[in-house]
C-alpha cells in the first residue's frame, strides 16, 4: 500500500532512504508526501464528485426523483472531502496559479450554496408552519402536523412566480453548486488519467537561514529522511 516496490523486510531506516530512489512514494522528515496508491483513490473521489453533482442536476427535472436531491448533494460534499484529503498525498511540485483559482471557486461556491440553502429551506418551514398555525386556528387539524406543515411547503413552492423562483435563495444555490462542480468536470478531463503517476520530486533545504536549517553556508541540501525528534 505504501510502496509497490519496497520489500518487507526493510528497517525504518533502511525504508525512509530507499524512498529517494522509489518512484511511488516520497518519505522524507518522517513523513510522507506522495503515495502513488492516493493518486487513483483521488481519481475514484473526484469520479463520485463528478457523478453525485450531475444527479444533483438531473434530479430536479423529475418529481420521483426530488428526494434523491438533498442525498446526493450530501454525497457531493463528502466525496469532495475525501478528495481533498487524498490529494494530500500526492505531492510533487504544487499547483499552479491557474488551478488554485478553480479550486477557490469550487470551494467558494458550494460553501455559500450551503449557507443559502439552509436559509431557504429554514424560510419554507417557518412561512409553511405559520400557513399551518392559522389553518388548525380557523378549521383544526385532520391527520398529522408534520405531514401538512410538509404539504403547505410544496404549496408555497408551487405558487411561486418565475421571478420569485429564479431571485432566490435557491436559484442562487443551483447556479453556485454549478460553478462548484464544473471546475471539477473541466480539472478531470484537463488531467492525465493513463494511470503512470509517479512519485518524482524529493524536498531540499532553501540556501538560507531559519530555525529549522543554516542553509546559507551549504548547497542544496535533501530534507534528511528521518526527523531525529520525532519521539518528542
Amino acid at each position: 500500500f505504501f510502496s509497490e516496490n519496497s520489500s518487507p523486510m526493510l528497517t525504518m531506516d533502511e525504508w525512509a532512504q530507499a524512498s529517494f530512489g522509489d518512484a511511488t512514494y516520497t518519505y522524507h522528515f518522517s513523513k510522507y508526501s506522495c503515495l502513488r496508491s492516493f493518486y487513483f483513490i483521488h481519481i475514484v473521489f473526484n469520479w463520485l464528485i463528478t457523478i453525485s453533482g450531475l444527479w444533483c442536476f438531473l434530479s430536479r427535472l423529475w418529481p420521483r426523483l426530488y428526494w434523491t436531491h438533498a442525498w446526493s448533494g450530501r454525497l457531493y460534499f463528502v466525496f469532495m472531502i475525501w478528495s481533498m484529503a487524498s490529494s494530500l498525498l500526492i505531492h510533487n511540485t504544487g499547483l499552479g496559479v491557474a488551478v488554485l483559482f478553480s479550486f477557490l471557486w469550487v470551494l467558494l461556491g458550494m460553501t455559500i450554496a450551503w449557507f443559502l440553502i439552509v436559509l431557504h429551506q429554514q424560510k419554507m418551514t417557518k412561512q409553511a408552519t405559520l400557513n399551518v398555525q392559522e389553518t388548525i386556528k380557523q378549521t383544526g387539524l385532520n391527520g398529522d402536523l408534520a405531514e401538512a406543515i410538509q404539504q403547505e411547503k410544496k404549496h408555497i413552492a408551487a405558487s411561486k412566480t418565475f421571478a420569485q423562483r429564479m431571485f432566490s435563495y435557491k436559484a442562487v444555490h443551483g447556479m453556485l453548486m454549478f460553478t462548484s462542480w464544473f471546475n471539477i468536470v473541466g480539472r478531470i478531463f484537463a488531467s492525465n488519467q493513463s494511470g503512470d503517476f509517479t512519485c518524482y520530486t524529493y524536498p531540499v533545504y532553501k540556501p538560507i537561514d531559519t530555525k529549522h536549517f543554516n542553509g546559507t553556508s551549504y548547497p542544496m541540501t535533501p530534507v534528511p529522511a528521518l526527523d531525529p525528534d520525532y519521539a518528542r
